[in-house]
């Protein structure tokens, strides 16, 4: 949860007085890049500041900083339940993900959930893999 903690952090943020930006770091953290400047993609397809952001917003400020989105085929959990951010890192061991829950989106690197939904039980609605664009 380091990414997480360490976009959190970050002088723009502040400089910003930022609030429901969780968009804008899982951005930063699967795009590998800065809050900064996940933040100014965000905001040339139309996020306001201190406000959320729609994945009609998200997906093309993914593809603009050079990658991919593949959704991912979202299956229930061996007992029968749906995956959470409690539950998620055991499926998404390898790779960068976004991972959406009612009104959140969070990253999901390598099956660490870096957010602070990590332990909660938030049912995951929509998973898509972060990917290089292959020429």
């Amino acid at each position: 949860m380091k990414r997480f903690t360490k976009q959190m952090k970050t002088r723009h943020r502040k400089q910003l007085n930022e609030t429901n930006d969780c968009s804008v770091i899982a951005i930063a953290i699967v795009c590998r890049t800065t809050y900064k400047r996940a933040h100014s993609m965000l905001k040339v397809q139309g996020r306001k500041d201190r406000h959320g952001s729609w994945p009609s917003q998200q997906h093309p400020s993914v593809e603009r900083l050079g990658l991919t989105l593949e959704k991912v085929k979202l299956d229930r959990q061996k007992n029968g339940s749906k995956f959470t951010p409690k539950t998620i890192g055991d499926k998404l061991k390898r790779g960068y993900y976004l991972c959406y829950c009612s009104g959140h989106v969070f990253a999901v690197v390598n099956g660490e959930v870096e957010d602070w939904t990590k332990n909660r039980n938030h049912h995951i609605t929509e998973i898509f893999k972060v990917v290089r664009k292959r020429y």
